[in-house]
């Protein structure tokens, strides 16, 4: 092992006679030195024979660092000597790939995983599922457009994935060096010049005043100003200390959701990109999932005749003249009093109206007011534009509808105008896209 390592450092002295090229022979031999006196073949004379190395490598570690002698030593058995002996042959590195795949295949990069839905997201999808953000349930409020969705989330930690770990190898450029630069290595710290620079002049610069400066424009008025312009940049500073102790706008609000916005594109989205019709609707239906609108409101089945009221129409049907309808006011049901307050606010009567066609349609309308308008009235169901409740409001719609074309049926027998009122403003524009205007729906309030 000795011979083979003095005729490495012989040969390889011969090739690269530079001082740094010496160095790396150098640290390889020692290398070489050491993994002999491992292997217990080291004797006095080798010994002799590297102390002047490692003396030299000594010097370089205090002058230099370790980090360049690590460097020398890179260099050295890539560059120069090719790797170090070893008691084996050196076994190939194996990348493990997929499945069937050929030896030495890198494992395919991970696929761009999205995001998670932000609170807003979510809660727009179920309020879209639900059809709440469709017609007719939306009204006369134009379509809302969609939330801006965020790029996939890569799949290492937010940085894009390569297919492997560590830094990408980039390729040295075609005609560059390699390796550390020619030449010795310095040894000590940089020298710095001293002194003036050579014809540079010196002493004080012609022209300029040597004593204290006077004369027109300093005293009071130059002092004035500056005082003016400290107290300036002070009440600046405490401007912005007690007022700007926030973070972005954005931050700082909480969306329609119930949660802050989880990004600046979601809040561009419900400032900029949505109409106030659009957020006043939004709102609305926030409202009624957080806090349950009008769940105690009940409607007696307008359907039903009055108990009593089909004898009596049998009775005077003999008293009527043929295709005669018949009409009469009938007392309230009951079952709801606030739906029986509204009633009479909207009909000015305190009693239901029944009407009867000549061939036995007939219907219990909430009112008649100027002879001709004959009224159906509903107070609250705000609930309807829950998601929780969307299957009992899509029963609760069905029934309006029948009872919609019963009234404008019986209404146009008997030569009667039909129309609604409901004291919920989004009930009311809904009904009026699903209806087409037919019959008319007021709004009129409550109180």
């Amino acid at each position: 092992m000795r011979e083979r390592a003095d005729s490495v450092v012989r040969a390889t002295l011969s090739r690269m006679p530079s001082r740094t090229q010496t160095i790396r022979v150098m640290l390889y031999a020692g290398e070489v030195e050491r993994r002999s006196r491992a292997s217990g073949a080291a004797d006095i004379a080798g010994e002799r024979r590297t102390a002047p190395l490692q003396a030299h490598l000594l010097r370089l570690q205090r002058s230099a660092g370790n980090a360049a002698v690590s460097r020398l030593i890179g260099h050295a058995t890539v560059q120069g000597c090719g790797r170090l002996p070893s008691d084996g042959p050196e076994a190939p590195v194996q990348r493990q790939g997929p499945p069937g795949a050929p030896p030495g295949q890198l494992p395919p990069a991970p696929p761009p995983q999205s995001a998670p839905p932000t609170h807003l997201e979510k809660w727009l999808k179920e309020e879209r599922d639900a059809g709440l953000l469709d017609l007719p349930w939306r009204g006369n409020v134009s379509e809302i457009p969609p939330l801006p969705t965020e790029s996939p989330v890569p799949a290492s930690g937010g940085q894009p994935s390569s297919g492997m770990l560590g830094p990408t190898p980039v390729a040295p450029i075609p005609g560059t060096p390699t390796g550390p630069p020619p030449g010795p290595i310095p040894t000590g710290p940089p020298s710095t010049p001293t002194g003036p620079i050579p014809g540079s002049p010196t002493g004080p610069v012609p022209g300029t005043p040597t004593g204290p400066v006077t004369g027109p424009g300093t005293g009071v008025g130059v002092g004035l100003l500056g005082g003016l312009e400290l107290l300036a940049a002070a009440a600046a500073g405490l401007v912005v200390f007690f007022w700007s102790n926030h973070g972005p706008q954005w931050m700082d609000e909480t969306s329609v959701a119930g949660a802050g916005f989880a990004n600046e594109n979601e809040w561009k989205w419900w400032h900029r990109t949505l109409k106030e019709e659009q957020r006043a609707y939004l709102r609305m239906l926030s409202e009624v999932r957080r806090y349950k609108k009008d769940l105690d409101v009940t409607d007696v089945n307008p359907l039903a005749a009055p108990e009593g009221l089909l004898e009596i129409l049998v009775e005077e049907e003999g008293k009527r003249k043929k295709g005669q309808c018949f009409a009469k006011p009938v007392p309230r049901r009951g079952g709801n009093a606030r739906h029986d307050a509204y009633a009479t606010k909207v009909t000015k009567s305190a009693e239901d109206y029944f009407v009867a066609t000549p061939a036995g349609v007939f219907i219990n309308y909430d009112g008649r007011s100027d002879n001709l308008l004959v009224w159906e009235v509903k107070v609250g169901h705000g609930w309807m534009f829950d998601p929780d409740s969307h299957s009992m409001a899509l029963r609760v719609a069905a029934e309006w509808d029948a009872q919609r074309q019963r009234g404008l049926d019986v209404a146009a027998a008997c030569g009667y105008q039909h129309v609604w009122s409901v004291t919920d403003k989004w009930i009311r524009e809904s009904l009026l896209v699903r209806w087409g205007g037919n019959p008319f729906v007021f709004n009129y309030p409550e109180k």
